[in-house]
């Protein structure tokens, strides 16, 4: 049965490796138990977690210089790896952090309570961990409907909290669907006065331009008769001075 366990992935030393060792160790662990070698030798036990962790991650260990009698005990090293890759935090600074942790627009109930899990880990809250992961869950949540509905329970654990913030987030997804039905219908709508708009807008503007040629064919008709005008009163006046002229010959 041992034979088909997978080994623990390596630990490698690159990015956060917090994180990653936290993975490893995890792994380790349940390899562990698995495989039965909780039942052998610790110094087989010991050899193997070299082997699991990886050239890399070995040399780490070396250069922890751990005494010999620490060296035979796999709990023992696998604490001071723990305390290797584990930086100092400040505990507070960390509680700072989780509490002001709120669910962002695009964050689903489940991808929150996630976020809210890892913030809570570094922040030794002890027994009192998920309790503290269900305040700042419902506190933090987006949906004030569903949050104030939660303060009316009388008693509220995570998965009850999960429930109903759930069913609130796909009812809202449900009726942002339907909704948008009505949206795209007032969008015709839009379109059809926009549409009404333009021809009014077409309509004024052909008007204008009549009404300007009508002005401007008025304008052209009065010089013509203006000129006319002048033209006559000078052919006049040229007849009467002839008169005048032939009068005086006489």
């Amino acid at each position: 049965m041992a034979e088909h366990i997978p080994f623990p992935h390596e630990m490698t030393l690159t990015g956060d490796l917090e994180s990653k060792w936290r993975d490893f160790k995890e792994e380790w662990e349940d390899y562990f138990v698995a495989t039965g070698l909780s039942n052998k030798d610790k110094t087989v036990q010991v050899a193997t977690l070299k082997r699991a962790m990886g050239l890399q991650c070995k040399k780490r260990l070396n250069n922890l210089n751990l005494s010999d009698e620490e060296s035979k005990e796999p709990e023992t090293v696998l604490a001071k790896l723990t305390e290797y890759f584990t930086p100092k935090r400040n505990v507070l600074y960390d509680r700072h952090i989780f509490f002001e942790a709120t669910q962002q627009q695009n964050e689903t109930v489940d991808q929150y309570i996630f976020r809210l899990t890892q913030l809570a880990a570094p922040c030794k809250f002890g027994n009192a961990e998920e309790d503290m992961v269900v305040t700042r869950h419902v506190l933090g949540c987006k949906d004030r409907q569903a949050k104030a509905r939660l303060f009316r329970e009388s008693t509220v654990t995570l998965q009850i909290a999960r429930d109903r913030l759930q069913i609130s987030e796909s009812t809202s997804e449900q009726m942002r669907i339907v909704d948008g039905g009505g949206e795209r219908h007032v969008n015709f709508a839009d379109m059809a006065a926009s549409q009404k708009q333009s021809i009014m807008t077409k309509q004024k503007a052909r008007s204008k331009r009549i009404a300007d040629t009508r002005r401007k064919k008025a304008a052209a008709q009065m010089h013509v008769s203006s000129v006319a005008d002048t033209i006559l009163k000078e052919e006049i006046n040229a007849q009467h001075m002839v008169n005048i002229v032939e009068i005086a010959t006489d």
